[in-house]
């Protein structure tokens, strides 16, 4: 039988399908990635709460609410705990739902009436009532501004946004990925042509992949990418170390998917006498 050989153009479609193969395998991967991990709300609220540097953000709430309560003329004892983990978690568990649901504020009043009574606590005098309205207008203020930070014009603003890109991203780089596929086993002219190119574009894209999650996983390196030590900055940085696991596995699914496919195009390779060059 006569060997088929591949047209310049057959060539040239190849290397065009097989670079956008490539690019819709990459924002698929990322964007599965993402919505497996980031695009959970309750994975994220549950990785926040769980962070090793929750005891590092209450410690710097505490003295961030004595310095301003300071300034309202009340002197609290520096080893007073005005709010508590138990607080910020809530506070996390409130920010999630709100953001998700499109709303802008988080109810204060009850952890304000929580830290009051416990300036209150802290004084060998009772205060006097102008004083306390003092405490709780600076108590409001400091914790109205940390809602703001985050539900207006924050990341509390963009998260629902980042959970839809997330999901779509996943579905619409998978259907333009298989049209591709498509068309590209009309260029190779051959099934077994088709799982190999096919293959290795995949279990390459796969180990790129697999190596920057392996980075993403290495906390130094993040803290290069996502600097400063505030809570939104530290909550990041654990999402980020948390999430690292998952998108290991799904870079090893696809190298694993690659290598089968390219595998299988020995399989179906002709043999040497009816080899297509």
């Amino acid at each position: 039988m006569q060997s088929e050989k591949l047209s310049v153009t057959s060539r040239g479609w190849i290397i065009v399908l097989g670079l956008f193969y490539s690019v819709l395998l990459t924002i698929g991967a990322i964007s599965l990635g993402m919505a497996l991990t980031i695009g959970r709300p309750s994975s994220v609220e549950q990785t926040i709460v769980t962070s090793k540097h929750i005891k590092t953000v209450t410690a710097a709430e505490n003295r961030l609410l004595q310095n301003k309560i300071k300034q309202a003329g009340v002197t609290v004892p520096a080893k007073t705990t005005l709010i508590t983990e138990t607080d910020i978690k809530a506070f996390v568990h409130s920010g999630m739902a709100a953001s998700m649901a499109s709303r802008n504020q988080v109810a204060l009043a009850p952890t304000e009436t929580a830290i009051v009574k416990r300036v209150q606590a802290s004084q060998t005098k009772p205060l006097t009532q102008q004083v306390e309205r003092r405490v709780r207008q600076v108590v409001h203020t400091e914790l109205q501004k940390q809602n703001d930070d985050y539900l207006k014009g924050g990341i509390g603003t963009a998260y629902p946004l980042l959970v839809l890109m997330s999901q779509t991203g996943s579905i619409v780089a998978g259907i333009l990925a298989v049209i591709d596929l498509g068309l590209l086993t009309l260029a190779t002219h051959g099934w077994w042509r088709w799982l190999r190119v096919t293959g290795r574009l995949t279990y390459i894209v796969g180990f790129i992949g697999g190596v920057l999650a392996s980075l993403g996983g290495i906390e130094p390196i993040i803290q290069r990418v996502i600097s400063g030590t505030d809570a939104r900055s530290l909550f990041l940085i654990d999402i980020a170390v948390h999430a690292s696991a998952t998108w290991k596995r799904v870079a090893g699914t696809v190298i694993v998917i690659g290598l089968v496919l390219a595998g299988s195009s020995y399989l179906l390779k002709p043999r040497k006498g009816r080899e297509i060059k």
